[in-house]
């Protein structure tokens, strides 16, 4: 059973609530309205914080394999289509595949909301299960009301407005607005009539079911005039069959921290390295309760081994004896006394190295390569028990698109020498130049002796 803190941050400081957990259900401990202390957190952290300008835009890209690589061309036309400048955390979803393009669904937050935010320091960062937008976290109580329909989601506090539109698992729109105005049951219906029609007519995204949830289901007649407007039903959320111990106004009062607990990780914006990081930790310490059963039969295993040892010991002290017995007789022989054995294994020997660490015998494994690369120039040598070649590579393609394609047929090839020729790579350098579909590339190509 493990502890989870899920955290709302917003402009007016932060709300979060405590639960445990239990196979799939959540239990409600307590919930308290401000940002907890990192002292108080215990186990699992959810953080959803609220960035008012949450980035959504579709992109075009080419197909590439490599997660770096795809990143990096994603903002480079985020750059060009939204002018989006300095460093942004992303999220992604692809939306169309086609055999030379890709096209994503894109959620942006600057890489500052995730640095700056209270909870996280070196610390807490390993504990930290999702760190999301709070545009995204109503789609988790949408996908627990139906994984079907599509839910145009309406969450309103005394801060801020957020329109959330999904089914299931992806986002399909989001907008938000701070809340105010002197009439607020106007000022909320004149913003979600507005936003509802861009959805409906301009994305042209049908809506199913309006959800209502937080102040928004309270305010009469702002649900009057939305059920006298709009086609689609509205409704508001109850509380999940999973969630525990809630009341449903108790819901509503902390419906975004309720949300990351039913969103997917796919909406995790923390940074690559941090996610790698809390990976490997995280299979480790599920591969070391994995191993502890095991342990005990492995003891015993190993106590039948050293016992077939010590009974054996014996016959290899006899072995021993006569190997001693007849390296001295070796010894006495004129021919390796007087040293004249050296001189001819010494000589023997550089015949046989000479033939076996020439360099260019790394050619006759590494000659597909040759093929395609059209390289500035190849370096051989050997060093140590090993062959190796280093080449450097210059070249400009007529597109970006062959650029990669020429990128990734190199490593496929690479990969395929390393299985079955045992040569083994290193990339010591690499520059693109995405402007210029110019690549730099200096490779060194390894094989033992």
């Amino acid at each position: 059973m493990g502890r989870l803190v899920s955290v709302d941050l917003s402009g007016g400081g932060g709300r979060a609530v405590f639960l445990r957990k239990t196979g799939k259900v959540y239990i409600f401990e307590k919930a308290v309205d401000e940002v907890p202390s990192r002292d108080s957190l215990g186990g699992e952290l959810l953080i959803s914080s609220y960035h008012p300008d949450l980035i959504m835009e579709r992109v075009e890209v080419p197909p590439v394999k490599d997660p770096e690589t795809l990143e990096v061309l994603i903002k480079k036309r985020l750059s060009e289509s939204a002018g989006l400048q300095g460093d942004y955390l992303l999220v992604y979803k692809l939306l169309e595949a086609q055999r030379d393009r890709r096209v994503y669904r894109i959620f942006g937050m600057p890489r500052d909301v995730y640095e700056e935010s209270p909870l996280i320091n070196e610390d807490t960062e390993l504990k930290i299960s999702i760190f999301t937008s709070s545009h995204l976290s109503l789609a988790g109580i949408s996908k627990a009301v139906s994984e079907d329909l599509t839910l145009f989601h309406v969450y309103a506090d005394k801060e801020r407005i957020i329109m959330t539109v999904s089914r299931g698992d992806e986002v399909l729109y989001t907008r938000s607005v701070l809340f105010g105005g002197a009439d607020p049951d106007s000022f909320l219906f004149e913003h979600v009539n507005m936003t509802y029609v861009f959805v409906a007519q301009r994305q042209n995204i049908p809506v199913d079911l309006i959800l209502l949830s937080g102040l928004a289901k309270d305010m009469d007649s702002f649900i009057r005039d939305l059920i006298n407007t709009v086609p689609a039903g509205v409704a508001t959320p109850l509380v999940p069959e999973n969630l525990r111990n809630v009341t449903p106004e108790r819901m509503h009062s902390y419906l975004i921290p309720f949300g990351s607990l039913f969103l997917s990780s796919d909406y995790d914006f923390s940074p690559r390295e941090k996610r790698e990081k809390r990976w490997f930790f995280r299979t480790l310490n599920r591969s070391l309760m994995i191993i502890y059963p095991v342990l005990i039969p492995l003891l015993a295993f190993l106590a039948m081994n050293v016992y077939e040892f010590w009974i054996n010991l014996k016959d290899y002290t006899d072995q021993r004896e006569f190997l001693v017995t007849r390296s001295r007789a070796f010894f006495a022989e004129d021919l390796v006394r007087e040293g004249k054995l050296d001189y001819f294994l010494t000589y023997t020997d550089l015949i046989y190295r000479s033939r076996v660490e020439n360099p260019m015998n790394i050619l006759k494994d590494v000659g597909p390569l040759f093929k395609i690369l059209k390289a500035e120039s190849y370096l051989f040598g050997a060093d140590r028990g090993k062959l190796y070649l280093v080449i450097n590579i210059d070249r400009t393609f007529r597109s970006l698109a062959e650029m990669m394609t020429f990128r990734e047929n190199l490593f496929s090839l690479l990969e395929d020498l390393k299985a079955k020729k045992g040569i083994s790579y290193r990339v010591e350098r690499e520059n693109r130049d995405l402007e210029a579909n110019r690549l730099l590339l200096r490779i060194r190509l390894e094989r033992k002796v």
